[in-house]
């Protein structure tokens, strides 16, 4: 089997140089009274894929009395409807505990629309589930901080594989939000802890006044940081030295990616600490089979000399880090 190489990349350092650190090579192992109005929601099931190739169309029709109607977000029903599919699931399966994730999108990334919208649908989850313990959303940031992720991670299911095993869940429930003809739609999909999908659904309504405004902002949420110093450091006057690799573990080649010949490059952006360990991981560029978390893997476990100022202080620094897979 041929090496995978890793390396640091160029990436342009705002106020700071370009730097280009040294390529190793790694070998890869293997709702009373009152009049009423009609809501409707659409539901999509699916049990084939993430968030769906086959689908199976159900249309519900609720009827809800004027007063609590007016009591009652757009989204309600939709998320309480879904929330009972999903918990119905679990039940299938057994499984006793699940958690759900931030939704992504419209677009790239986490909005505080996303977010308020998981916490909706995990509070649904929660009401429907009766034995099913739905983990508190909180720990969630301090998952993420013990595995050094950024925020975004947890929208992807190879990573938040990681993170539902740090939080000891039997399950976990990914959403993404999109829009069309009018819709706000999500698609929800609901995972075991060993990345297997078990339901996936998609519910559309018409978006209220409010989520429509939160549409049009849409800001992309930025991460909070895992408590590293100021970057760039305020004390550098010019520039950083490189960090310099001391232990940097291979990343395991999977035997699904084996069997597949998957083969190409994952790029992870990272913060390289003041103490030489890897934090903050995104993802900027992926592969299928387990390579993308392989690759995350094996970048938490590296130790590095960490980056200096002029005035010689350890510095938290941003780079790029190259993973190449080859399958021969």
């Amino acid at each position: 089997m041929a090496p995978a190489e890793s390396r640091f990349a160029e990436m342009p350092r705002r106020g700071t140089p370009k730097f280009l650190l040294g390529v190793w090579q790694q070998t890869p192992p293997t709702p009373g009274g009152g009049s009423s109005r009609a809501f409707a929601s659409r539901i999509f099931f699916d049990v084939t894929s993430y968030f769906g190739r086959v689908s199976v169309f159900l249309l519900l029709s609720s009827v809800l009395p004027a007063a609590s109607a007016r009591q009652t977000s757009a989204q309600s029903v939709p998320l309480q409807v879904a929330a009972d599919e999903v918990a119905a699931a679990l039940a299938r399966k057994k499984i006793d505990s699940a958690v759900v994730f931030d939704f992504s999108g419209p677009g790239d990334g986490i909005t505080m629309l996303g977010q308020n919208l998981a916490e909706e649908f995990s509070a649904a989850l929660a009401r429907a589930g009766g034995s099913i313990h739905v983990e508190d959303r909180a720990r969630i940031r301090e998952a993420l901080d013990r595995e050094r992720f950024s925020l975004q991670l947890s929208t992807d299911p190879q990573l938040a594989v990681i993170l539902a095993e740090d939080l000891k869940v039997g399950a976990f429930v990914n959403g993404r939000l999109q829009t069309h003809g009018g819709s706000l739609i999500l698609e929800l999909a609901c995972f075991r802890t060993d990345g297997k999908v078990m339901k996936g659904l998609r519910v559309a309504w018409p978006p209220s006044e409010n989520i429509r405004k939160a549409l049009a902002a849409n800001p992309v949420l930025a991460d909070s940081g895992t408590g590293l110093i100021n970057y760039p450091d305020p004390g550098a006057k010019g520039g950083y030295s490189l960090p310099r690799c001391l232990s940097c573990p291979r990343a395991d080649y999977t035997g699904l990616a084996m069997k597949h010949g998957t083969q190409g490059m994952v790029e992870l952006l990272v913060v390289i600490g003041v103490d030489g360990r890897v934090y903050d991981i995104h993802v900027k560029k992926g592969l299928p089979d387990g390579l993308t978390m392989t690759a995350v893997q094996a970048a938490q476990r590296w130790k590095l000399k960490p980056a200096v100022n002029l005035n010689g202080k350890p510095a938290a620094v941003q780079e790029i880090i190259e993973m190449q897979f080859r399958p021969f």
